[in-house]
């Protein structure tokens, strides 16, 4: 019987969406439910900066970046819902690979601040639940024919148990940006070779 895709509960929808984009951090879900103890509801913040220099200007880094498809390989399907696609205001359905990859997860994602060639935020968060809320940013800093990009994820998992103390909230943040950073640091490598492989603006195919 061949591998069968199925869809994951909301609990571990932000482990997937959370590396982005974000998306997709199995093990940062993981950690997150095993620090936790029955009670009131918790939340576990996690906040993640990664780094990469591309070999390509801004203005040529920018229509890849939008064009997410193209370079985050976990992506299923991507469409727009509502707005104008790449404009501020656009909502986006996503699904992605989760986990095993055998899983799939889907969620909301809207265009909140959109600056061509300097900045995109996306704003994500479940659909039929509450389990999470993330923000990227992915800021693009022009170095003289280059791109130095910033990409910063902002999540907040939630969770109807609690946890048993701050210093056990504390470990599970910081397990779940562990994996979090590893999985968007994967998809910087995989946005820059995709950029690279393009021939320079200009330069055409030679």
């Amino acid at each position: 019987m061949g591998n069968v895709m199925r869809p994951v509960n909301h609990t571990s929808l932000f482990a997937q969406a959370g590396a982005c984009l974000l998306a997709s951090c199995a093990t940062a879900g993981a950690a997150w439910s095993q620090g936790a103890a029955q009670s009131a509801t918790a939340t576990c913040d996690v906040v993640v900066r990664t780094e990469v220099t591309i070999d390509r200007s801004p203005a040529e880094v920018w229509p890849v970046l939008l064009d997410a498809r193209s370079w985050k390989l976990s992506v299923v399907n991507l469409e727009t819902i509502s707005g104008q696609s790449g404009a501020e205001g656009e909502v986006r359905r996503v699904t992605q690979k989760s986990g095993d990859q055998h899983e799939l997860a889907t969620y909301f994602m809207r265009v909140v601040r959109q600056r061509p060639h300097e900045q995109l935020v996306f704003k994500l968060w479940p659909i039929g639940g509450s389990d999470f809320l993330a923000y990227a940013d992915f800021s693009l800093i022009d170095l003289d024919g280059r791109t130095r990009l910033i990409y910063d994820v902002y999540a907040e998992y939630r969770s109807s148990e609690s946890f048993q103390d701050e210093m056990n909230a504390n470990a599970c943040a910081q397990s779940a940006a562990r994996a979090m950073e590893e999985r968007l640091m994967r998809e910087n490598l995989q946005l820059k070779a995709r950029v690279e492989r393009m021939p320079r603006a200009g330069h055409g195919n030679r």
